[in-house]
């Protein structure tokens, strides 16, 4: 059984989707491209779905991806060409 703070936070969590949810389509539509910075691997596990979700073009850039792997995750996401996002995990 969830207590009221778990409630809260779940709310919490999902109001935050709901809103990256919005702030990314409307990003992509304008031709920009989006970082998303996070410390958790599971955060960026959670982010990674949800753009496979919404068949959103991203390049997962962490300590978990070699580095040769890595350094062309970035080349491709700095291309001008492409409207992509990128989580990255700071080591």
């Amino acid at each position: 059984m969830l207590t009221s703070a778990s409630k809260d936070l779940s709310a919490l969590g999902l109001l935050q989707l709901i809103l990256l949810d919005k702030l990314l389509a409307r990003l992509r539509q304008g031709g920009h491209k989006v970082l998303i910075f996070s410390q958790m691997t599971r955060c960026l596990d959670i982010l990674q779905d949800y753009l496979r979700g919404r068949d959103y073009p991203y390049e997962r850039i962490d300590g978990n991806v070699r580095s040769d792997l890595r350094q062309a995750a970035i080349d491709r996401f700095s291309r001008p060409v492409r409207v992509s996002a990128a989580s990255l995990q700071c080591p």
